[in-house]
C-alpha cells in the first residue's frame, strides 16, 4: 500500500488473498487489482464487513481475469529482448544472456553486433539496467554527434542531449 495508514485486514477466499480497507470517502464497495497490492476491497466506513466474502465470491470470475491480466502485462514488461533493433542508426544487435560467478553483472560487446550480458542467477533487474545503460551510451556516442551536426547545419540551438 502507499505510505498512508489504513484500517483493514487481510483475507483469503478461494486461493485469492485480498486486503479489506475502510474508507471515509467511499460511497460503495469497490474492488481494485494492481500488481503491487493484488486485490484491494474498499468499503465505506460502517459497512458490514461480513458481507465482503460474499461480494468477493460473486465477483471471483472478474477478479481472476483481472489478476491474470495484471500479471500478463507485468510479464510482458519484464521480458528481456533477444534482438535490439536500433532503427535510427540502422543496426540490429543480438543479445545473449549467461550467468557469471563474479560479484556483479556485466555486459560486453562482441564482434558481429552481439551483446553478451553476464549476470548473477537472480540478476534480471541488473540485466535490464545494463541493457538500458548500453542503449543510452549508444545514443550519446552515435545520436548526439548527429544532433550537433544538424544543429550547426540548420542554425538551430538545443539545450542538451541526454
Amino acid at each position: 500500500m502507499s505510505g498512508k495508514k489504513h484500517r483493514g485486514y487481510s483475507v483469503s477466499e478461494e486461493g485469492i488473498h485480498y486486503f479489506v480497507r475502510e474508507s471515509g470517502r467511499a460511497k460503495h464497495v469497490s474492488l481494485r487489482v494492481s500488481l503491487r497490492d493484488g486485490l484491494l476491497v474498499v468499503v465505506p466506513e460502517g459497512f458490514d464487513t461480513r458481507r465482503v466474502a460474499g461480494i468477493v465470491r460473486k465477483r471471483m470470475p472478474w477478479i481472476r481475469r483481472a489478476l491474470e491480466r495484471t500479471s500478463t502485462v507485468h510479464a510482458r514488461k519484464a521480458e528481456l529482448p533477444d534482438i535490439l533493433f536500433l532503427r535510427s542508426i540502422g543496426e540490429e544487435w543480438t543479445v545473449l544472456y549467461g550467468s557469471c560467478k563474479e560479484r556483479r553483472s556485466f555486459l560486453e560487446e562482441q564482434p558481429g553486433r552481439i551483446i553478451m550480458i553476464h549476470s548473477l542467477p537472480d540478476g534480471h533487474a541488473a540485466s535490464f539496467d545494463l541493457l538500458r545503460d548500453w542503449i543510452r551510451g549508444k545514443a550519446v556516442t552515435v545520436l548526439l554527434p548527429k544532433l550537433e551536426e544538424a544543429s550547426k547545419r540548420y542554425g538551430l540551438d538545443y539545450d542538451r542531449g541526454m
